[in-house]
């Protein structure tokens, strides 16, 4: 038999022309998307990107800068494996720069214009979990991007009425009395909608830089205008994106000017009322829908922060932000009663009942946290010691608006916290997949042990203490399961879809284990695959609100690795 040769793979010819280039970048892009996350998406997202660049060399094209625009926000997104925070800045700006490119090049492609406002609300948001100082030019763009959306509503409106006039010409003869072109008459929603543009339009507190529309006569210059169909859910998504980004421009600007912070506030809320007509329309609903009220939640709970930090810590100014805290408890009540499936309620609610709590505790002992946790249970053990030694007060001259006793206030607590975890353990029976729920329902289980301290009842709290612990331990290892995170250091780390869950995962089960008798090399496995994923003290296990054990701490070890 005559000896076999591998057949020689066939030689791709390299793209010469712009039009080659671009049907090689959205090539590389759909390959990309059968795998959708792990390092070949990323790689082929990445040769999309460069094939997009080599394109645009060509010559100047709206269309294929948008397409790089958006590919590189994506990049700047990617979880698994991501980038590191100073490459995903540097992927945004140069986002941000091509979509801007794009818009000046084709001024009615409003996808341009969303997507360049999605990327500046992300730079923004790297901002802020860096703990940079905002400054002027962080605020101006978010103005940007401001304009950009309502430029970009505008432009849909018009797409959307012009396809139901379309629409509805097909069925009837001119003179029929419909609302579409022979009748001259404009929807209700579009009219409503183009109304409260024109309004935000003449606000002084935003500043409209955009750029006017580009000439399409200029050489070298062609205006492309390719966008998906408009529906009543395309516009429903943008004004949910514009509320979500009037949100956190308003959270930002409340400690700057509360004036202007409460407009944006009530701009946002503004925005999410304007749905309802067209989710009416292509629903039938009477109820809205999930992401809707979600988003006003969370418009909800970011007012009620701003309010908590702009005001004295007394009960008696707690009013104003503990009714927007109820109001958003009620709505992500509202939102899991009509849909059970829906994780993200109960995991959001979650997060505000242990915001609510903290809250509570500043007001009612100067702190929170750690601290909040000592000083109150210094104020119990005193109480318990006063009325032991016979020196309680009979007196009844406490006012109403006096602080509650400290073993009353600790009990509240206790309650508040539970009824948090059981709302985080809802999520996660919906969704059990979902590492950050898990993740989170671990560091409040630590958390929760700080309530019982052994001091106050050695037996019944020694006890509960465990259970907490145990509690916690089980939910870091399902968070790590569900990533397919390793706690052997002998193998090597792998990317994951959520790395801050992972890292935190691993170093809050390696402080909750250093409390087991005999579990101290778990411990140390827990830290150095924490280390190895580039786990950075101080950063990292926050959320978990215990320490290591004494014993842990005084292995040789500990200080190495941790700090190593």
């Amino acid at each position: 038999m005559p000896p076999r040769f591998p057949k020689k793979k066939k030689e791709v010819a390299q793209p010469q022309t712009f039009d080659e280039w671009l049907e090689a970048g959205v090539e590389f892009e759909e390959s990309g998307d059968r795998y959708k996350d792990g390092d070949k998406a990323r790689r082929f997202y990445e040769q999309a990107v460069q094939a997009y660049s080599s394109a645009a060399a060509f010559k100047a094209d709206a269309f294929c800068l948008f397409n790089k625009g958006r590919l590189l926000l994506l990049l700047a997104e990617f979880k698994n494996p991501a980038y590191p925070l100073t490459q995903q800045r540097s992927l945004l700006e140069e986002a941000a720069k091509c979509l801007k490119a794009a818009v000046e090049m084709d001024s009615l492609h409003p996808d341009s214009m969303i997507t360049l406002a999605q990327t500046i609300k992300a730079l923004f948001e790297r901002v802020l979990d860096n703990g940079d100082v905002i400054t002027q030019t962080h605020f101006e763009r978010l103005s940007e991007a401001d304009v950009l959306l309502e430029r970009a509503l505008v432009l849909q409106l018009a797409e959307l009425e012009k396809s139901k006039s379309l629409a509805t010409a097909t069925t009837c003869e001119p003179g029929c009395g419909h609302d579409h072109e022979h009748s001259g008459n404009r929807g209700e929603n579009t009219q409503e909608a183009e109304s409260q543009m024109n309004t935000a339009s003449n606000d002084d507190t935003m500043d409209e830089t955009a750029g006017d529309a580009a000439n399409d006569g200029e050489e070298g210059y062609e205006i492309v205008n390719q966008q998906e169909t408009v529906t009543n859910r395309t516009i429903i998504d943008t004004l949910v994106e514009h509320s979500s980004l009037l949100t956190i421009a308003a959270s930002s600007l409340y400690s700057i000017s509360i004036e202007q912070a409460e407009q944006l506030y009530m701009k946002s809320d503004s925005k999410l009322a304007l749905t309802r007509g067209f989710w009416e329309e292509e629903l039938g609903a009477v109820n809205e829908p999930s992401d809707i009220g979600l988003a006003r939640a969370a418009l909800f709970v970011a007012r009620g922060e701003s309010l908590f930090e702009a005001s004295p810590k007394t009960e008696a100014t707690a009013s104003p932000w503990k009714s927007l805290f109820e109001q958003a408890t009620a709505i992500y009540d509202d939102i899991l009663a009509r849909n059970p499936t829906c994780a993200e309620a109960p995991a959001d609610k979650a997060d505000l009942l242990c915001t609510w709590a903290e809250c509570v505790m500043t007001t009612t002992i100067g702190c929170s946290g750690v601290p909040g946790f000592e000083a109150l249970v210094n104020s119990v053990i005193a109480e318990v010691q006063q009325q032991q030694s016979g020196g309680g007060s009979s007196s009844s001259s406490s006012t109403a608006t006096a602080p509650p006793p400290a073993h009353t206030f600790l009990t509240q607590l206790r309650q508040m916290y539970g009824q948090a975890s059981r709302t985080y353990t809802q999520a996660q029976t919906i969704e059990p997949s979902k590492a950050s729920i898990s993740h989170r329902l671990g560091d409040l289980e630590a958390t929760r042990t700080s309530l019982y301290p052994v001091s106050l009842d050695p037996a019944a709290n020694a006890k509960t203490q465990q259970v907490l612990l145990k509690n916690a331990a089980t939910h870091y290892k399902r968070a790590l399961d569900a990533l397919g995170v390793s706690m052997n250091p002998l193998s090597t780390p792998k990317s994951c879809a959520d790395e801050d869950a992972a890292k935190g995962s691993l170093f809050g089960f390696a402080k909750v284990v250093s409390h087991f008798e005999g579990r101290e090399e778990e411990v140390k496995n827990a830290l150095v695959c924490w280390k190895r994923r580039g786990g950075v003290l101080g950063e990292d296990g926050d959320g978990c609100a215990i320490v290591f054990s004494q014993k842990v701490l005084s292995l040789d070890w500990f200080e190495k690795t941790i700090n190593g």
